[in-house]
């Protein structure tokens, strides 16, 4: 358990440090690391220009155990749905709570909450998907909690992600950077996957060991 506890953990630094490296600076055009053969100079855009960005419209009451489709609500839990609401590629991201923090991703059927948001519509602009999430996870917190509105929780609302700005390069450039942390995301979740695992187990041990 603390020998894959500490892979995971090497792991998630590793992609930081990464997302620093690959991604241009604030106020930047050009990363620090590059992949061979790109030299174009990215261009600064709006999100809202280059995907289509909205709420669902689903309650938790939705929910269905053993559902057909994924539901996405407001945390990092996805619960499942007997309708879809949406077919296609999407970035969803809470519109409450750990704001920047958690983004789920997905290519296909599912539903989502009314305080969901929905990120899709990449093709129209030729726009990586994924790399527009993988630029989100590296900026957008700092982004969102300049002008969250406060209740009791941080509050997201559409103009934040709409106005969000960044940078990108040739949509070539974007798959190879989507690619790469792609990769890095798919050993994470196998170590985080083969951690939870071995502490179940090891639940399950302690119980059977000890009356």
């Amino acid at each position: 358990i603390a020998l894959h506890q500490r892979k995971l953990d090497k792991l998630k630094q590793l992609k930081q440090g990464y997302l620093q490296q690959i991604f241009p600076q604030n106020g930047e055009k050009v990363p620090r690391v590059r992949f061979a053969n790109f030299e174009h100079v990215w261009e600064q855009c709006r999100l809202g220009d280059l995907t289509q960005i909205k709420t669902g419209s689903s309650d938790l009451q939705d929910a269905v155990e053993g559902g057909e489709y994924p539901f996405f609500v407001r945390s990092e839990n996805i619960e499942r749905s007997n309708r879809y609401i949406f077919d296609g590629e999407a970035i969803l991201i809470p519109g409450e709570g750990r704001l920047g923090e958690i983004y789920h991703y997905i290519n296909g059927k599912f539903d989502f909450h009314q305080r969901v948001y929905k990120i899709s519509g990449f093709a129209d602009s030729d726009t990586d998907g994924k790399y527009v999430l993988y630029y989100m996870q590296k900026n957008f917190k700092q982004h969102a909690m300049k002008f969250t509105v406060k209740a009791t929780v941080d509050s997201l609302r559409l103009p934040m992600l709409t106005d969000f700005n960044l940078v990108a390069p040739k949509i070539e450039e974007q798959r190879e950077i989507s690619a790469f942390f792609s990769n890095l995301d798919t050993l994470i979740n196998f170590h985080q996957s083969k951690l939870d695992k071995l502490k179940l187990l090891k639940q399950a041990l302690l119980q059977k060991t000890f009356i």
